[in-house]
């Protein structure tokens, strides 16, 4: 096997072949003993190992970028999860509000790809277009517009998502009374009721902090007014659902 190898770093450079001879761990011992037999056999020239000493740096330059890179994506990571990580202390809103945007941006496309999986289906059964499409074209117009205002750090976004979620908190557990009356028929998803009810009442408890209020140029007027609304809406809602269903 030395053999072969001999034959093999023959034509090797003599700086390759230092570099050979100073990773043992990189390479077999009959590999690093043709190595080294060659070295021998030839006159090493203070070129040839500068030639290899600038190799070795550059090696450790390129680890130490490596590290710095590893470094930075980690401290951006703990930087972005912060509010999560550390939820005691006093954090920038502008860090919750990153947060959640992307927390909402992830919950639009997917409520996105299932409102177009839904209208393709429709389209290539021909079925009639109901109120329930209709419903589902005023949510994602809702969504839509809820989204591009809190891009846009508008109040009006924290507004119509604080009244949205207030009433959906009434509207899911009036659902969820009319699915276990007709379990039998609808078979509910347990998971996604409870993650339906368990949702917007987080997220109204994120909405009513003061600092994300503050963030949003909420003042405490708005504040009770949007809660009132969503409650009187739901309400509302609630009651149409009961008439409709008696």
């Amino acid at each position: 096997m030395e053999f072969e190898f001999y034959e093999r770093f023959a034509a090797y450079s003599t700086a390759d072949l230092i570099i050979i001879v100073r990773q043992p761990d990189q390479y077999q011992a009959e590999a690093i003993a043709a190595a080294a037999t060659i070295l021998q056999e030839r006159d090493v020239s203070e070129a040839d190992r500068e030639q290899a000493e600038q190799f070795f740096r550059n090696e450790e330059s390129a680890k130490m970028a490596r590290e710095e890179r590893l470094q930075s994506y980690r401290d951006k990571v703990v930087d972005f999860a912060e509010p999560l990580l550390m939820p005691q202390a006093e954090v920038s809103p502008w860090k919750w509000y990153r947060l959640f945007l992307t927390g909402y941006i992830l919950v639009y496309i997917r409520a996105f790809y299932y409102f177009v999986r839904t209208e393709i289906m429709i389209l290539r059964h021909g079925l009639e277009v109901g109120w329930y499409i209709l419903a589902d074209f005023a949510d994602i117009a809702y969504l839509s517009v809820v989204l591009f205002l809190l891009v846009k750090k508008n109040r009006w976004g924290w507004i119509l998502l604080f009244v949205g979620c207030v009433c959906a908190i009434a509207t899911n557990f009036i659902e969820l009374e009319q699915l276990y009356k007709y379990r039998e028929v609808a078979r509910p998803n347990v998971g996604n009721i409870a993650v339906g009810i368990l949702f917007p009442i987080l997220l109204v408890f994120f909405l009513w902090k003061r600092s994300i209020t503050d963030f949003f140029g909420v003042d405490a007027i708005i504040r009770k007014r949007s809660l009132l609304a969503g409650v009187v809406i739901g309400v509302v809602y609630c009651a149409a659902i009961l008439i409709a269903f008696r």
